[in-house]
């Protein structure tokens, strides 16, 4: 069955059915009644708590944070620089997915791939980019790239951004339980030479003035720097290197919410059809 929460408040609604059911059956022993009812409790008792138990395949994710102003402005990814972007939890309930806006860097032309400078396109080799969760320390995220700092991850292949004209991306990560009022980080890595051939542009907000819109109230960018060596700097806010006071990233969150126990409402029509009865005795 594609939805098995229709089945099971089709059977949460039966004790109702049951009890005011049982007021007409042909039964002389008021015995017999009691045992139909009863047995119409349990079944909607049962039925009542499959339904409101939650179930993973049935929670549809929602969106929750968002930064995607009109102007914006490109950082470049490459295999020397990492981007993050903090953001404030709204909506309790599960992470499921983040969107970032990304698209290749603009083709490299040059003799070396082939022909004269002009009509050859170097290749993109920019390579997969990865996308992970992780925890923040004093509203900045947090090293190293392993252990308990990562909460979630996913991948998005060359093959998937495929064009120069940047585009938002969804990235699946492991569901990871959240509360209204958390603060964690998007970080973004990948790319591979520092020019055409292998850089993405990661879109965000223009710098800050009266003529563009605000950043993103709920967090901010940052950026690290990677040597040669490969050792990881510190993350820094991406700001302080430019002087401007918003460049935070453009991203999407979406959030796996709790559905309400309406059930809650069925299983009390047939509690409150046992009370009816109760009462009916009393008066004979």
């Amino acid at each position: 069955m594609k939805n098995p929460s229709v089945f099971l408040s089709i059977f949460a609604a039966m004790p109702g059915v049951l009890l005011v059911g049982a007021e007409r059956l042909p039964l002389r022993k008021s015995a017999a009644k009691l045992k139909v009812m009863h047995g119409a409790l349990v079944v909607g008792l049962i039925a009542a708590t499959g339904v409101m138990a939650p179930r993973p395949g049935l929670a549809v994710p929602v969106l929750d944070q968002s930064n995607d102003n009109y102007a914006s402005s490109a950082r470049f990814l490459s295999a020397g620089i990492d981007w993050a972007q903090t953001f404030t939890v709204g909506l309790s309930g599960r992470l499921a997915s983040v969107s970032i806006k990304v698209g290749r860097d603009l083709p490299l032309l040059s003799a070396s791939c082939g022909g004269t400078w002009g009509p050859a396109v170097c290749p993109f080799t920019g390579g997969p980019i990865t996308v992970d969760i992780r925890t923040t320390s004093g509203g900045a995220p947090t090293g190293p790239d392993s252990g308990a700092n990562i909460l979630g991850s996913g991948v998005l292949t060359q093959d998937q951004v495929f064009s120069w004209a940047p585009s938002f991306f969804s990235i699946d990560v492991f569901p990871i339980p959240v509360s209204a009022g958390d603060i964690l980080a998007i970080a973004v890595s990948g790319g591979a030479a520092d020019n055409g051939t292998g850089r993405y542009v990661l879109m965000g907000d223009m710098n800050s003035s009266s003529y563009f819109p605000p950043g993103y109230p709920g967090g901010t960018s940052f950026l690290r720097t990677i040597d040669h060596a490969g050792i990881q700097g510190a993350w820094n806010v991406s700001d302080a290197a430019n002087g401007t006071t918003t460049l935070d990233l453009f991203f999407k969150t979406y959030v796996e919410t709790v559905p309400e126990p309406t059930t809650l409402a069925l299983f009390a029509f047939g509690l409150a059809g046992l009370e009816v009865m109760r009462r009916k005795r009393k008066l004979r």
